[in-house]
């Protein structure tokens, strides 16, 4: 987990990383980590991103950059190390979803 992506953006190189939220330090830091992990989801609970337009576009023209909406995070995954997934309910659905590495 990461509180500060610019500080140790290279630290996700050919990872994948999860952001949550929609506005702009969400999509700011989505787009940062973008630059060197080998996926990014961004776990939103609304329908569209609140973000500025620039922070979308930069987030719609990167094939590494993935949305999911109407989503909340309910648990982080890990095995004692490291985080090895993440668990979140949708508001469309019952029950909930998991991403793993």
């Amino acid at each position: 987990m990461e509180y500060c992506a610019k500080c140790g953006k290279f630290d996700y190189l050919d990872k994948v990383a999860v952001v949550v939220g929609g506005a702009n330090a969400a999509a700011q830091t989505a787009v940062q980590v973008g630059h060197s992990a080998k996926k990014v989801f961004i776990v939103h609970r609304g329908s569209e991103l609140r973000c500025d337009q620039i922070w979308a576009k930069h987030i719609a023209e990167n094939p590494k950059i993935e949305v999911i909406y109407n989503s909340v995070l309910t648990e982080i995954v890990g095995d004692g190390q490291k985080v090895t997934g993440i668990k979140m309910s949708s508001k469309n659905s019952q029950g909930q979803e998991e991403l793993k590495e």
